[in-house]
């Protein structure tokens, strides 16, 4: 499965996990109907999922109440993000639709917030059952004081065949470093791999090459600037590209910052691990070309349906796409 399948757009995401709690038919789920349909206004993604609801959700149940159960459900999994919207700025994009024109009539609205530095983003790549994983997490953890640095660890499963499974993984971290692979010619997946900014850290992990690693991304001139403002739970960004119009992508990504486990199989069996910002999931909040500030309100951790453990961290991740999958990391901010 391509990985933009993955990352599909949060509207999408949510009109098509709605589906499955509602109990409708397996071959709904991948429909071109139903992810069409999401792309749309909200009444009508919860439209399609009464219908689909209807169908076939639970036996006895009427269109209305189908519809009314969807409806709620759907607005519990897209409370964390409150709003995205384009913000004018006073000449129309370069790839205009038919309302762009007119809103390119409109003065850009002030600023919110003040300009936030972006971390520059480290990603390992890492499982359980993977022993020569456990310095790489080391070597993560030594990053966890620098402001500067937002480490990030991606569990993945291609090692859970040799008799642990992990819990953290899942198959689209899989195909985000099958991705970063790609776009580098590599042929093979690999534990541990670190990425920095998007580019894969060369040769042998350690506190030299990271150092190395870190610096050249820290001097590299910022594309993107982050305005941040906090209003209680509920925050606003704004992020404006200084580098033209190209493809990007704007992920809210949730991960926890400290987790202990005992491995009792596999090639870590009797060692107790310690894990630091292990990602539990990575959501597709925008697509954005960067023609137009974009502006976005959330409430971290509000979502109702997704039961988050009291410690959970978010973080939003600006990246370049690339034949529509994650490359450059462009700009990156903690929420919390």
């Amino acid at each position: 499965m391509a990985i933009q399948r993955h990352f599909a757009m949060r509207r999408v995401g949510a009109a098509i996990i709605a589906l499955a709690l509602l109990g409708a038919p397996a071959g709904a789920l991948d429909s071109d109907t139903a992810v069409e349909a999401a792309h749309k206004m909200d009444t009508q993604a919860i439209a399609l999922l009464a219908d689909n609801a209807s169908q076939g959700g639970a036996g006895g149940e009427s269109a209305d109440q189908a519809g009314a159960r969807a409806a709620a459900l759907y607005e519990s999994i897209m409370d964390d993000v409150d709003e995205v919207i384009a913000v004018p700025v006073g000449r129309p994009q370069e790839k205009s639709r038919p309302d762009d024109k007119a809103n390119a009539k409109i003065a850009r609205p002030q600023a919110i917030g003040p300009t936030t530095p972006a971390p520059v983003v480290v990603e390992l790549f890492t499982a359980q059952g993977c022993a020569a994983c456990p310095p790489a997490e080391d070597l993560l953890a030594a990053l966890r004081g620098r402001p500067d640095v937002l480490g990030l660890a991606w569990h993945v499963d291609y090692w859970d065949y040799l008799g642990w499974t992990d819990k953290f993984a899942r198959p689209e971290f899989v195909e985000r470093q099958r991705a970063y692979g790609k776009a580098t010619g590599a042929r093979t997946l690999f534990t541990p791999q670190m990425i920095v900014d998007g580019t894969p850290v060369a040769g042998d992990l350690n506190p030299a090459s990271m150092t190395s690693a870190i610096r050249a991304a820290t001097e590299a001139t910022p594309e993107i600037t982050i305005r941040h403002q906090l209003g209680g739970p509920r925050q606003q960004l704004e992020l404006i590209s200084h580098s033209g119009s190209s493809d990007m992508t704007v992920n809210l990504v949730r991960y926890l910052p400290d987790r202990t486990l005992k491995v009792t199989a596999g090639e870590n069996r009797g060692r107790k691990l310690r894990m630091y910002n292990v990602v539990a999931s990575i959501e597709e909040l925008a697509r954005w070309n960067g023609a137009a500030p974009l502006r976005l309100t959330l409430t971290p951790g509000s979502g109702e349906t997704t039961a988050e453990p009291d410690d959970m961290r978010h973080a939003v991740i600006v990246q370049s796409l690339v034949d529509g999958e994650p490359g450059q990391v462009r700009a990156a901010l903690r929420l919390d």
